[in-house]
């Protein structure tokens, strides 16, 4: 792994004070043409999380801009700001600790910087076994446990049983059924530290913050699980919209 122009991820945290993580540009080569692997992360509000950008090609995200989500493979944060936010949280084992980190950041109003300018360049190509669907979704569940409350759970039923039928069909298409089945019984069951009120402007905030829409050409096998993940994106707008246009959050 190569990090070009490590003052490119460094500097918007000196000149910006509301800006509290950079995150960078991922590429990888293909064919001799560089091509993006990532540019921050999509953080989807039920808990869902996808690389942003992929393989896209490098003029369509050539500025900095905002973004839901940061990679833990390398990003930048002034030690202060670590310390105070309580850095990752030691109770997810592996993979979704950068998006919890990022769901705390959205949380307290703070914001995640991508820079296009700072480079990792290194060989990657997403997959999801089985095995891994497991710490995905355990982790899934401690996060929507840690940030939601039994109120938003009821508001956003549909989207999350929605976020359910995707993961248990991709968990059945790939012979992770049983990981799946662990997942759910550990990501309900293990001892999570609610995120406390005070600590939250607002849930609305948060999911202001947050994606609506998934990726239709992530992870895509055919014509049917376009088709699906277009009718879960209608519900997800749907429910996202009346959730958001509630007046008693």
């Amino acid at each position: 792994m190569l990090l070009q122009d490590d003052l490119s991820l460094i500097t918007p945290l000196l000149e910006n004070t509301s800006v509290i993580v950079v995150t960078y540009n991922n590429k990888y080569q293909m064919e001799k043409l560089f091509k993006f692997n990532l540019c921050g992360n999509i953080e989807h509000f039920t808990g869902l999380a996808f690389t942003r950008n992929l393989e896209g090609h490098p003029d369509s995200f050539n500025r900095c801009r905002p973004v839901n989500g940061l990679s833990g493979v390398c990003f930048a944060v002034k030690s202060g700001s670590y310390r105070k936010l309580g850095g990752f949280d030691e109770n997810f084992f592996l993979y979704m600790e950068d998006v919890e980190f990022s769901w705390r950041i959205l949380s307290r109003g703070l914001k995640i910087l991508y820079v296009p300018t700072a480079v990792v360049c290194h060989d990657y190509k997403l997959d999801v076994n089985p095995e891994k669907i497991y710490y995905l979704e355990t982790g899934r569940y401690m996060i929507l446990r840690k940030y939601m409350s039994w109120k938003e759970y009821l508001i956003l039923a549909p989207s999350l049983i929605m976020s359910e039928v995707l993961t248990w069909g991709y968990s059945i298409l790939i012979g992770g059924v049983k990981f799946k089945l662990k997942a759910v019984k550990d990501g309900l069951t293990v001892d999570v530290e609610k995120e406390e009120s005070s600590n939250l402007e607002k849930s609305s905030n948060l999911l202001k913050s947050l994606d609506w829409e998934i990726p239709e050409e992530q992870l895509h096998y055919s014509f049917i699980d376009t088709a699906v993940k277009r009718f879960a994106n209608f519900v997800y707008w749907l429910n996202y919209k009346i959730f958001m246009g509630r007046k008693d959050l």
